[in-house]
């Protein structure tokens, strides 16, 4: 480091490539300096790239107070104090030479370079304390190097580091929970590189990250909840996948439906959790069965003055197909709306009222109509289409089956059925139903995947991806193979194909705009050729086009 570079910085508090030019500084000396100073977190960028403004932080402090102590800074390369800190601990020169990898005979000439600085007992050297200014110093950096990245992708980065440490990163996880609604006093700074503005699904996803006990993972579940009318489930999941914690994501889920969890050490007792949640101001929510449904259903055959067909699709089916114990709502498809509104006007008439505000993941449902009553369960009513997606089709209906004989009449739909519109939707339990169906029966994918086929154009390529997302997740979370996977995989990659080649573009160019692999990207092209469904327009380089 150049003294006169500090001397500047620590007066002044800021510093940049004009004013190292009046002390005389090589501009390749003060960008040096400045790459030290940065690496040691005390600078910051000001309004230009060679810029800076000092930081305060105890790094910044120590190392102004060893400065006008009279210490000599060009000492302090970051090469000099990655070196120095590893003798915090006390090492031999065969242990110093293997820790930083450098021969015996340089680590022997960087001993005696720092011997003033160093102390040793028989073999052993360590960091002398005569210069207490210096050793605080060391200890500091140390510390900040032990505060390893949790998560580390390209220039993509989480870390946990000190409160009073300054930082060019993006204040994220549990550092934001008060700003978004939940109080919380960490005792970390949790921080994403590089800076930019985060989402509420990406600070939940990095607090999950984070956390390393069942304090810590409740914290985020009381977050969640207390955020969830604003949550996109879809993006939460996105991006517990990309920091490898969709497999706790799915507990986290399982744990607020009250169904098991793969990884208990992770979770808080329910009762325990429950108190946590009253201290906090937290409703959990609650949750009805079998009996509870049937009776509600009875109660509206009663008010009733016509036969009304009601489809069961949701968590009420799976209570009924025996693969769920309760449900928070009930989902109900009718088929014209002239029923609809029928049933709608009796709700009304024993006590329902449409639900004022929706929660996001269920506004995305698109249902006719959602009605609930007080102490009661909620009912998300479709009418024909489902999630904005799938329509109760013909053959859905021929699969269903009827289970009573009053006017309010109730079909079950299959479980294959139930199954696919699960997996199109976006709320945060329906892919723990789905994981629950496939453990408890044994599913006929050829039905599946021949209403995805007739439903194409109902369906969005962004709810054949959320199908083949969710189809990846529950392979990968069972340990198992899916025969729809490779049929839908194939039927994502060539409706994304044909969009792309309106005009004619390249392999390359296709790539760029959808995640698959290079031979599976070229082996669907051959295929959709031979089909006719692509032309090659030129061959060098090979350029496709839809017919």
């Amino acid at each position: 480091m150049n003294g006169a570079i500090l001397n500047e910085l620590f007066r002044e508090g800021r510093m940049d490539s004009g004013a190292a030019k009046d002390l005389n500084v090589a501009s390749y000396t003060y960008q040096k300096t400045i790459a030290d100073l940065y690496w040691l977190g005390i600078i910051s960028k000001d309004t230009s790239k060679l810029s800076v403004i000092l930081l305060d932080n105890p790094v910044s402090s120590a190392l102004k107070k060893l400065y006008f102590a009279g210490f000599n800074p060009t000492l302090l390369s970051q090469k000099n104090v990655e070196w120095l800190v590893n003798l915090a601990e006390p090492k031999t020169a065969i242990e110093l030479s293997k820790t930083t990898d450098l021969s015996m005979a340089q680590t022997h000439k960087l001993l005696n370079k720092f011997s003033q600085y160093i102390s040793k007992k028989e073999n052993l050297y360590n960091l002398s304390s005569n210069n207490q200014d210096l050793f605080n110093l060391l200890t500091l950096i140390k510390l900040k190097i032990m505060q390893n990245y949790v998560w580390e992708k390209g220039e993509e980065k989480l870390e946990k580091i000190p409160l009073e440490f300054q930082t060019e990163g993006e204040l994220t996880g549990f550092s934001r929970f008060t700003e978004l609604g939940f109080m919380l006093n960490p005792s970390h700074k949790y921080v994403y590189f590089p800076k930019k503005e985060l989402h509420l699904e990406e600070i939940l996803a990095h607090a999950i990250k984070f956390a390393t006990n069942p304090n810590d993972l409740t914290l985020c579940i009381l977050f969640y909840l207390k955020n969830r009318a604003h949550a996109k489930v879809n993006d939460i999941e996105k991006n517990c996948k990309k920091l490898g914690v969709l497999e706790i994501w799915f507990d986290v889920v399982n744990y607020i439906d009250n169904q098991t969890v793969k990884n208990q050490s992770l979770f808080l007792p329910k009762e325990e959790f429950q108190q946590k949640a009253k201290l906090y101001g937290i409703e959990t929510i609650k949750r009805y069965d079998q009996q509870s449904i049937q009776k509600l259903f009875k109660e509206i055959s009663n008010e009733l003055r016509e036969t009304i067909p009601i489809y069961f699709i949701g968590g009420n089916a799976l209570i009924e197909h025996k693969t769920k114990n309760s449900t928070k709502d009930v989902d109900i498809v009718l088929t014209n709306e002239k029923q609809a509104a029928t049933l709608v006007t009796t709700l009304k008439r024993i006590g329902f009222n449409e639900v004022a505000e929706k929660e996001f993941q269920y506004g995305q449902l698109e249902a006719s109509a959602m009605l609930e009553r007080k102490g009661d369960l909620r009912i998300d009513l479709f009418v024909r289409k489902i999630c904005g997606a799938l329509e109760l089709s013909r053959k859905m209906q021929e699969r269903s089956k009827q289970v009573n004989q009053d006017k309010a009449e109730i079909h079950l739909a299959s479980l294959e059925d139930v199954f696919l519109l699960k997996s199109v939707s976006s709320r945060d339990s329906d892919l723990i139903d789905c994981e629950n169906i496939l453990q408890k029966t044994t599913l006929n994918w050829k039905t599946i995947f021949d209403e995805i086929v007739a439903q194409q154009k109902n369906l969005e390529q962004t709810q054949e991806l959320i199908i083949l997302d969710h189809l990846e997740a529950l392979e990968k979370r069972m340990n198992i193979k899916i025969p729809l996977t490779k049929k839908v995989t194939a039927l994502c990659l060539e409706k994304s194909i044909l969009l792309i080649a309106q005009k004619p573009v390249t392999i390359d160019e296709i790539k760029q705009k959808v995640d698959f692999p290079d031979t599976t990207i070229r082996n669907q092209i051959t295929k959709l050729i031979k089909k006719k469904k692509l032309k090659k327009t030129s061959k060098t380089p090979l350029k496709v086009q839809k017919i």
